[in-house]
């Protein structure tokens, strides 16, 4: 459903946890165009562990990435027990962290290091690729 939404309107912004967006409007006064809100779409809200490697989806907040990712790379538990506020990361996402390219985006490099990949999907299309890329 998503899917189809975000074809019908490719003008949108899709929202999640909102964090970088309220800048905009907070310190740039932009106005917001049509936004399109992920944050109850329950396959983006996920955490996925197999043997070979872990799936987090692009809305799941940063508070609810932490105990995975702490357990499984305790540096990156600790970058992210120091990321930001106690409210942004209850609300900011890591996929909001990579697709926005924020020049204080924190999670980049070490998703980099740790040879991290992006599922991107476009309607029926999907494709995966290194982040680094």
């Amino acid at each position: 459903d998503l899917a189809d939404l975000y074809s019908s309107h490719p003008e949108a912004r899709l929202l999640a946890g909102g964090t970088d967006l309220a800048l905009e409007v907070t310190q740039f006064h932009k106005t917001l165009p049509v936004m399109i809100y992920v944050g109850h779409v329950a396959e983006l809200k996920r955490i996925e562990k197999t043997a070979s490697h872990l799936e987090i989806g692009a809305a799941t907040p940063l508070t609810d990435c932490y105990g995975t990712l702490n357990e499984e790379y305790p540096d990156f538990g600790a970058l992210l027990h120091r990321f930001a506020s106690l409210q942004i990361r209850n609300q900011g996402t890591l996929g909001g962290n990579i697709g926005n390219a924020s020049p204080i985006g924190d999670s980049p490099p070490l998703l980099i290091a740790l040879d991290a990949q992006v599922v991107l999907r476009q309607g029926e299309r999907q494709r995966v690729m290194p982040l680094e890329d």
